[in-house]
């Protein structure tokens, strides 16, 4: 359990790198505040995402607590859970840089 409560905790913490600060001159608040404004898509991948690891990892942990033992078969298969848990960041990174709908 401390395994998989480390990966998952380590897939949280990743989705915070697809939060950049903008690159704006530190007097003009205005840009800033459309820096911040254009993020919108990445504040949404994030919230989004951080709710559903946040669901897997609660999910993971009642049904381990139901457990009485495991074999190897049962940790290959926690493994290949985890692997796709650590794939949430980078596909919210795409939701967030592409996930907009062209409306033309």
């Amino acid at each position: 359990m401390a395994f998989s409560d480390g990966v998952i905790a380590i897939a949280i913490t990743l989705l915070t790198l697809n939060l950049e600060v903008p690159n704006v001159s530190s007097d003009d608040s205005a840009a800033l505040a459309r820096g911040v404004v254009d993020l919108a898509p990445h504040f949404f991948a994030y919230a989004l995402s951080f709710a559903v690891v946040g669901r897997l990892w609660l999910v993971h942990h009642r049904f381990f607590a139901t457990l009485e033992g495991f074999d190897g078969r049962l940790m290959v298969a926690n493994l290949v859970y985890l692997s796709l848990i650590v794939l949430v960041p980078f596909t919210s990174d795409m939701l967030g840089t592409y996930g907009e709908i062209d409306a033309r």
